[in-house]
């Protein structure tokens, strides 16, 4: 706790105060919607405050900070966004490549189906093993759609220019 006085010595420049709550401080383990909780419930005591001071309710005169915790849950809220936009993206630029290089939509739609399943059974064994999403496993999961692409992509060449003729041969 403490303040700053002006130069001339008639003003406080700012003052602080620090104690300790029961929020844990380290954020390993800590589900991103609990972190959002506390932080939502600091934010509105923070302005419950300033606007009994008086203060015009337009930006606090105040704020609290976490020294490790608060930029964590906003760079995991982040990742999880961005997780979704680029699988979702990639999901869909694959399908248009899919198709346009095959030619055929049954063969593109059984080539998206093994690549969806593929994205699926990772994700869901993420969730299975209780893995938390950062910045690693953030940007494997948009690598996993790449990957089930290529593989699955060499699969439907092979199928489509084995040199044996009729479906059911070739598979």
């Amino acid at each position: 706790s403490g303040a700053r006085i002006s130069d001339d010595g008639q003003w406080v420049k700012v003052a602080w105060a620090a104690f300790n709550t029961t929020i844990r401080w380290d954020y390993n383990g800590i589900p991103t919607d609990e972190t959002r909780m506390w932080y939502d419930s600091w934010n509105e005591f923070m302005w419950t405050r300033t606007d009994a001071a008086g203060w015009d309710g337009k930006e606090p005169k105040a704020f609290h900070t976490q020294s490790e915790l608060w930029p964590f849950m906003a760079l995991v809220e982040i990742l999880l966004t961005g997780v979704l936009e680029g699988v979702i993206f990639s999901l869909v630029f694959a399908f248009v490549v899919l198709l346009v290089s095959s030619s055929n939509i049954a063969v593109t739609c059984m080539s998206f189906s093994a690549i969806c399943g593929i994205v699926v059974t990772v994700f869901l064994t993420m969730v299975a093993a209780g893995w938390e999403v950062s910045i690693l496993e953030s940007v494997c999961l948009i690598l996993i759609v790449g990957m089930s692409v290529d593989y699955t992509v060499h699969l439907m060449h092979s199928y489509r220019n084995a040199p044996i003729a009729g479906r059911l041969p070739r598979t």
